[in-house]
């Protein structure tokens, strides 16, 4: 797996001893679809009385450490390592050929497996022109391809929307994520003509999400409910950065509700075959209007 690892050293020092009062340090990135966190360490020196981990309302994690006595020096030496998605090249993210060994890896697992099957599936930045970071090949051999926008945010609606409407015209990719690329209280929504969204979804048979980050929210219930009325099939995810944030699920099934959205409406509340076949009937489809 090619790895981004990042290093980071504060050294604060003094003339006299000091002592040091209640610290909080952010040095543990969330992750995203674009981006695994894959290990983190931090050493503090002199070794903190008390170390804690929380997770703020945002989501993020805080460090919160606590001291006794004093000291003529305090040290923050905290190393990442990371695995980005392919598109992210200043990342040395994950290569196709590293994507094909897990599938093989998978694939495997799945032949040994009595009890259940794992499936198959990869979040794909959407470029900048539509494509899917992943060439075809690739992306049939999922079984669920997530597409998204990661960047280009200040493309124009025309833009934006091509980009948008061009990939869920792609026969593998299966739903597409906070269609609106909103971060409430970072980021306001990319300019994107919505109602052109839900028409392609519904002909295409892509799903659109419902991610119940807090700070997303996308699709909010309005649009929840509009893209419902006009027949597209929606998912809920948690868009988990760590395990505690599955329990974000039942943010989004508020936001569902809401909406008035009912089981049948869900790719979740599907079976395994049900989704299976869902997904197959797209590719198939493209392939008779190929």
């Amino acid at each position: 797996m090619q790895l981004l690892t990042v290093r980071h050293v504060t050294t604060y020092r003094y003339r006299h001893p000091v002592s040091f009062g209640e610290h909080r340090l952010m040095v543990r990135p969330r992750d995203s679809y674009d981006q695994r966190l894959l290990e983190a360490n931090l050493h503090i020196i002199p070794e903190p009385s008390e170390l804690r981990w929380v997770h703020d309302v945002f989501g993020n994690c805080v460090a919160i450490a606590r001291f006794s006595g004093t000291a003529c020096e305090l040290r923050f030496d905290s190393t990442i390592r990371l695995d980005h998605s392919r598109s992210l090249t200043v990342a040395h993210g994950m290569t196709v050929a590293r994507l094909r060994q897990q599938m093989t890896k998978i694939r495997a697992l799945n032949a040994r497996a009595k009890r259940f099957q794992l499936l198959m599936g990869a979040e794909v930045d959407i470029l900048s022109d539509g494509a899917m970071d992943y060439p075809n090949d690739v992306l049939a051999g999922l079984d669920f391809v997530v597409g998204s926008i990661h960047s280009g945010f200040t493309q124009g609606e025309a833009a934006i929307t091509r980009r948008v409407v061009t990939a869920m015209r792609n026969p593998y990719v299966t739903l597409i994520a906070h269609p609106t690329g909103r971060l409430m209280g970072q980021r306001e929504p990319y300019p994107v003509d919505l109602e052109a969204v839900y028409r392609t979804a519904k002909e295409t048979g892509t799903a659109l999400e419902i991610n119940a980050y807090p700070k997303r929210l996308d699709l909010c219930d309005t649009a929840a409910r509009r893209a419902n009325g006009l027949g597209v099939m929606l998912a809920i995810s948690t868009d988990t950065h760590s395990v505690d944030q599955l329990e974000q699920m039942a943010i989004g099934l508020g936001v569902a509700r809401r909406a008035w959205i009912e089981p049948k409406h869900l790719l979740n509340c599907r079976s395994r075959a049900m989704l299976l076949q869902w997904i197959a009937r797209k590719r198939a489809s493209a392939g008779r209007r190929g």
